[in-house]
């Protein structure tokens, strides 16, 4: 019976949540996640998205900083995730000029978004980035 090897073994999946008020970002990105062998959740606004998170754990939380009036912006999102689960990687996306409001909260990614710089970012936050290439030496 042939068993595999570190480098054969498949990866298991990441749980990824995107929350974006852009429906063609959040198509765009969830397909390529899926693709890349993640889980992905997919809200279009934050508080849909923290009833969810409340309960199931994700790894990491896709986020834009700005929602419609009234609504939680990402930051706060990020926050109320963390306080449950500190764990999480979060990556917010937004235009370049609001990039320092995120400084020492998680990576950003200027919109528009790279979406194969978005798993790039996603593989690397959950150290998938180079795991088949270069397995770890025994």
């Amino acid at each position: 019976m042939a068993s595999l090897s570190i480098a054969e073994a498949p990866l298991m999946p990441v749980n990824v949540v995107l929350v974006h008020d852009e429906p063609d970002f959040l198509s765009a990105a969830a397909e390529a996640l899926r693709e890349a062998g993640h889980d992905v959740s997919v809200f279009r606004d934050p508080l849909t998205a923290l009833d969810k998170l409340e309960v199931h754990r994700t790894e990491v939380l896709v986020s834009c900083l700005k929602y419609a009036p009234g609504l939680p912006h990402g930051i706060s999102l990020a926050r109320m995730v963390r306080y449950r689960h500190p764990k999480t990687k979060v990556i917010f996306t937004a235009e370049l000029k609001d990039a320092p409001y995120t400084e020492g909260i998680g990576e950003f990614l200027p919109s528009p978004v790279d979406i194969a710089r978005l798993v790039a970012t996603v593989d690397r936050l959950t150290h998938r980035a180079g795991e088949i290439a270069t397995p770890e030496p025994c």
